[in-house]
């Protein structure tokens, strides 16, 4: 006959194993569903959404017409001191085109360089130098030199020509930050001389997944990062959402570019403003005082 003593303590080492049993469903489950979680964290696109999203971003490059007083800030590995440029960029969308115009200035307000850009299925710019000279119109080769000296970014980085570019591949989602994802294509420069001769052969995209914009641009010679673009933050000013923060990375440099004011772009004969024929002086005064 089993003694009260042993009931008792078998009834306790089946209750220790019913408990134990539970706890392992309980983190079966737990696991299970942070699996899940993950899964659907870093869901590939289907080839469908894929494109939808490439056709989203292009539509979403027009903004509204706007005036951006910003720093470009330049650091040199080794050097302690970084040296800063200030500039003005004008944007306006009109007829299926987006117009920059993008000018360098010195302490004195004076302007050192001039820029104008016209974005769409064809691309121009024209350049001069100080506010006195003609315009005269970049050939492609140009488009990858510095738009100033000691300046990192290119007429290439405002352009951003590749986002239009058919020939793309899908690469799948990558997380990027903390609980963020970004979806990766690859563009093809195939075709495109003007890249090849830079040693680029493609050019990766990474879209933001939330906000559908781009995050990160590198430009690749197979593997290797020859340099990127990285948008590192986003500013409201008045009724404006602009990209307030880019930081572009080559070898052991960097120059981050630094809004510091925005506002609606509203002025008579606005489209003069882009025109590259008319010679009008234009100063940092214009539109910021």
């Amino acid at each position: 006959m089993c003694k009260v003593s042993d009931c008792f303590r078998i009834t306790f080492i089946l209750l220790f194993y019913v408990f134990l049993l539970l706890n392992a469903a309980q983190a079966l489950s737990i696991h299970s569903k942070k699996t899940a979680e993950a899964y659907n964290f870093l869901k590939p696109l289907s080839p469908e959404e894929a494109n939808t999203q490439i056709a989203l971003l292009r539509s979403r490059q027009k903004i509204e017409s706007c005036k951006i007083l910003f720093d470009f800030v330049n650091r040199t590995e080794g050097n302690v001191k970084a040296t800063k440029t200030q500039g003005i960029l004008l944007i306006d969308s009109n007829d299926q085109k987006i117009f920059k115009r993008l000018f360098l200035i010195d302490e004195l307000g004076e302007v050192l360089i001039d820029y104008i850009f016209h974005e769409g299925d064809t691309s121009h710019v024209w350049k001069r130098f100080g506010s006195h000279c003609t315009f005269s119109e970049l050939e492609d080769e140009e488009l990858f030199l510095p738009l100033f000296e000691g300046i990192l970014f290119r007429p290439v980085d405002i352009l951003m020509p590749y986002i239009h570019w058919e020939k793309y591949t899908y690469e799948g989602p990558k997380a990027y930050g903390i609980n963020n994802v970004v979806h990766n294509y690859l563009f093809s420069s195939e075709n495109k001389q003007s890249f090849s001769s830079q040693g680029i052969l493609s050019v990766r995209v990474s879209i933001d997944s939330k906000y559908n914009s781009v995050r990160k641009i590198e430009y690749l010679n197979e593997a290797d990062v020859l340099n990127q673009l990285q948008i590192s933050g986003v500013k409201k000013f008045e009724s404006l959402w602009i990209v307030s923060r880019l930081v572009f990375k080559a070898k052991n440099n960097k120059t981050i570019f630094r809004v510091n004011d925005a506002a609606i772009f509203t002025a008579d004969n606005q489209s003069l403003f882009f025109n590259p024929i008319n010679n009008e002086n234009i100063s940092k005064h214009i539109f910021f005082d």
